[in-house]
């Protein structure tokens, strides 16, 4: 990583693993919005650990980012009493700063310092050119009430962040904040109405739809923006119907144990010996997670007429390797309750959860995620 002070913005290299890590995801269910806030937080806050502020930290954790990176574009770093919002984009237009609502109007959420972020993918390089405070965007600036946005001249931001950093360390007494409104609270039976609302497979951008006090109210929860993302997710994924598979009907990305493993496979045979009994059926679901190929397994027992006996099984698709450290396997009732739940370590070449029943027409999700990157997979039984 390097700093660059050409004239007086900050240039900085996208370190290669920050590039790969983010952008890997984008090759599956996640967005340019997710890579673009990723290797901005992943580029920027150890340069200012490095070089002015080593307690500084993302102002939201590991797993609130995925979902908040999804909904909106924006992430914060905050130290001391401060908050900073990095906006990042792709755009070379560096006319004007374009705020999401959100980083203006959500109490939480409101940042004392807002930076302009351009980022170029292919060279792998970062550029803070101007930043500002939420005051001066809000006395100086326009709301754009069709995309929500807030935008600035770019003539009213400071271009010299070396500006910046004089003035923290003066510890000056500069106000940085406009007074902005509460949120009306709403109830948590609002808000699940809401939400099925927001993730009808119809709705492309959620953030539009709703009212933004009732918006704002959503997002500003973390359990209620994950709970969205979750559904927006499920309703992209076909569901996967377990009763058919006693009819031998399977979905296509559901394989058998031999299209993937010859029969003197060991690792095949290891599956087969946990069936039950000859009515066991099992299918194995390939999928990409932390730029590693992992075996999904499944394996049904009729139980009585109207249940099924279900066993959930996370491998390595290398049977040399182990699981990818910190890789958690869930599994979630059709009300998105966590049921069970189980974390790899970095010893383990595979993880199950304990084996449960449902009655017929049950529904459920398997939820595989690790920092950033989730999968989700719907059932009904």
């Amino acid at each position: 990583m390097t700093f660059l002070d050409c004239l007086t913005e900050l240039s900085l290299e996208i370190p290669p693993s920050v590039h790969d890590a983010a952008w890997q995801p984008l090759q599956g269910q996640a967005s340019w919005s997710a890579y673009l806030n990723q290797v901005c937080l992943q580029t920027v806050l150890p340069w200012i650990q490095t070089e002015y502020i080593p307690h500084a930290q993302s102002g939201l954790s590991g797993s609130q980012l995925a979902s908040a990176w999804q909904l909106v574009n924006g992430t914060s770093i905050v130290w001391n009493n401060c908050r900073a919002i990095l906006i990042p984009t792709r755009s070379i237009d560096t006319s004007e700063l374009r705020v999401p609502q959100e980083w203006m109007d959500i109490p939480s959420w409101v940042g004392d310092y807002y930076f302009a972020v351009q980022i170029n993918p292919d060279d792998a390089t970062l550029r803070i050119w101007g930043y500002t405070t939420h005051e001066q965007i809000k006395t100086l600036g326009t709301y754009d009430a069709d995309d929500r946005t807030y935008s600035l001249d770019a003539a009213y931001l400071i271009r010299d962040i070396g500006v910046f950093w004089v003035a923290q360390q003066a510890e000056l007494n500069e106000v940085t904040r406009s007074t902005v409104a509460p949120l009306n609270p709403i109830s948590a039976t609002q808000a699940e109405a809401l939400l099925q609302q927001l993730a009808h497979p119809l709705v492309i951008e959620p953030r539009s739809v709703l009212p933004f006090v009732q918006w704002g109210a959503l997002v500003e929860q973390a359990d209620w923006r994950d709970r969205l993302v979750r559904l927006q997710r499920q309703s992209q994924t076909p569901i996967v119907n377990l009763s058919r598979w006693l009819q031998q009907s399977f979905e296509t990305s559901w394989q058998s144990l031999e299209s993937l493993f010859d029969n003197t496979s060991t690792l095949a045979y290891s599956f087969r010996q946990v069936a039950d009994s000859a009515l066991s059926v099992q299918r194995v679901k390939m999928v990409d997670l932390d730029r590693r190929s992992l075996l999904l397994i499944v394996q049904i027992d009729p139980d009585s007429s109207d249940r099924l006996t279900i066993r959930i099984q996370l491998r390595s698709a290398d049977p040399q390797s182990t699981l990818p450290s910190g890789v958690r396997l869930t599994l979630r009732s059709g009300t998105d309750e966590i049921i069970q739940t189980i974390t790899a370590t970095d010893q383990d070449n595979l993880i199950q959860l304990k084996r449960f029943k449902c009655p017929i027409a049950t529904r459920f999700t398997i939820e595989l995620a690790i920092a950033t990157e989730t999968i989700v997979e719907p059932f009904v039984v």
